[in-house]
């Protein structure tokens, strides 16, 4: 495993403290949802760490990097190339810290958008990022009551509902992935 000083050290030269501390934050509810849910706490915690060490890149760069690796899944990752900083996220696990381990990289790619059928710890990013201590109560919340009411699926679920009203509102365009993830969990 990689020395998580190397990547502390890393997301304090490239992060805001702002984003740092959502990071850590997750990374803690990763780690207490891998031991509940039976997930292993250390990749939990290594995925928690770089889930975002890309979100602040710029639009820009974002999709260079992302169509010089083949990552673009979408006309909506063109249109929106903030989405792809959970691919780029698990590029940079790789290249800077030589994480191999596909869970691990498969849990940071989706944390954004999903996917149907998720593994363990795929889910327990995905409702971390959410429900992480820095989050506004009126968003977070919800996803915590149907965390403890009725488990992972469920906080997806309404996770989701709050993510899809948010990007209603804004008017901003919704990625496919989100409804085909929405649907599926729905439909369990």
């Amino acid at each position: 495993m990689p020395d998580k000083k190397l990547i502390l050290n890393y997301l304090q030269k490239h992060l805001s403290a702002g984003r740092l501390k959502h990071i850590l934050g997750v990374t803690e509810t990763a780690i207490n949802l891998a031991i509940k849910y039976g997930a292993d706490p250390e990749k939990a915690e290594l995925a928690g760490l770089l889930h975002d060490c890309a979100k602040e890149w710029k639009k820009e760069a974002l999709l260079k990097e992302a169509q010089a690796h083949n990552l673009i899944w979408h006309e909506i990752d063109v249109l929106n190339p903030h989405l792809l900083h959970a691919r780029i996220g698990a590029l940079i696990a790789t290249e800077e810290f030589g994480i191999k381990d596909t869970e691990i990289l498969n849990a940071i790619t989706q944390h954004t958008l999903g996917k149907p059928d998720m593994s363990l710890l795929e889910k327990i990013l995905f409702v971390a990022d959410i429900i992480e201590p820095n989050r506004l109560p009126a968003w977070s919340e919800p996803v915590k009551t149907a965390l403890e009411k009725n488990g992972l699926n469920s906080a997806i679920i309404v996770s989701i509902q709050a993510t899809l009203q948010a990007i209603i509102n804004k008017k901003a365009l919704i990625h496919p992935l989100t409804i085909t993830t929405y649907n599926f969990y729905l439909n369990l």
